[in-house]
């Protein structure tokens, strides 16, 4: 939303050099904001990823180190099992999805 709207506003100013205290001036602050909107929002969902892989990583050693550990003592058969399945991810109807919501 936030990229159409920084889209739709840089399309109407154009390369345009606002007045002080005019509304066009108003209009190209408005469009600095959408863009530090946007990328604070891409730098957090990038480091929200960050995270999430860091947590993946962390679960898969353990559950190695569990594994491990359960062999080495005898305990080969067990009734847990981790299962860890990849989505395929479609962006574009992902996206679509989330501007209907």
């Amino acid at each position: 939303a936030l990229r159409e709207a920084a889209r739709h506003l840089h399309e109407t100013l154009g390369p345009v050099d606002p007045e002080p205290g005019t509304v066009l001036e108003e209009q190209f602050h408005r469009l600095r904001e959408y863009k530090l909107e946007i990328r604070r929002i891409r730098l957090l969902k990038e480091s929200e990823e960050a995270m999430d892989k860091r947590i993946m990583k962390g679960i898969l050693k353990n559950w190695n180190a569990l594994k491990a550990g359960r062999q080495e003592q005898g305990y080969n058969a067990t009734s847990l099992k981790l299962v860890i399945r990849k989505e395929a991810v479609d962006v574009a109807e992902d996206e679509a999805a989330w501007r209907r919501a």
